[in-house]
């Protein structure tokens, strides 16, 4: 079990939020079921099928519909959440912990295999892999970012406020905010995580040196693709 000096939260958000503009690759604000979250990265299976990942505890369930705001904060659609896990070992047969995938089903509505930085600096992803122990990592989402962090553990067990236990996390030191939920967590072009929750939600969060004290919980985004058939491209 991981001890934290302070409760470890979860980071969607309830309510209207103002997300950055940016393409419609990872790190962009989605909002479905009145909760506003982030997305992770864009993937694709080997029919070019294009799923957008996020957080699975943001909307628990399949079949709700997710939207992500244009410039004059009118939803565009994006497409059906087809498959989510929320809680348990991501190393079991189940592969569980906190993902899901969303259909795209908007033809209008362009999608890009990049993550979207703050002041409108864009990254192409090409590929996806697990990361290793101290590996320097970066954490984008429609709250906050913060570019300065590394893993401290590539598979950690962390209990959240809720009483959610998860294991086989990547620990990072990376603060997070709420609305960050299903952001991307990455290194380069490189797709390692999916942003869960931290330890840091109520407190102001950026472009920082990483703090011991600073936690947050990522899935392995290598195990979600792996499991759904899929690949960032």
């Amino acid at each position: 079990m991981v001890l934290l000096s302070c409760p470890l939260r979860l980071t969607r958000r309830s309510g209207t939020s103002h997300p950055r503009l940016t393409e419609r690759g990872g790190g962009y604000g989605i909002t479905s079921e009145g909760w506003n979250c982030s997305a992770a990265f864009n993937a694709a299976n080997s029919s070019n099928t294009v799923y957008t990942i996020t957080a699975g505890h943001c909307a628990p369930g399949t079949g709700n519909v997710w939207y992500v705001n244009d410039s004059t904060q009118s939803y565009q659609r994006i497409g059906i959440q087809t498959a989510y896990r929320w809680g348990g070992n991501c190393d079991s047969a189940g592969r569980a912990c906190d993902w899901a995938t969303i259909k795209k089903d908007n033809a209008a509505l362009d999608t890009y295999g990049t993550v979207g930085y703050w002041h409108n600096v864009n990254v192409q992803i090409t590929n996806s892999r697990y990361a290793a122990q101290n590996e320097d990592a970066d954490r984008v989402g429609r709250t906050s970012q913060d570019k300065v962090g590394h893993i401290t553990k590539p598979s950690a067990t962390v209990t959240y406020d809720d009483g959610t236990t998860l294991y086989g996390m990547y620990e990072s030191t990376h603060c997070s905010r709420q609305g960050d939920s299903g952001g991307p967590l990455l290194h380069g072009s490189t797709a390692l995580g999916i942003v869960s929750g931290g330890n840091y939600v109520d407190k102001p969060c950026g472009d920082s040196d990483a703090q011991s004290d600073r936690h947050t919980y990522s899935t392995r985004i290598q195990d979600v693709l792996n499991e759904r058939g899929l690949h960032v491209y």
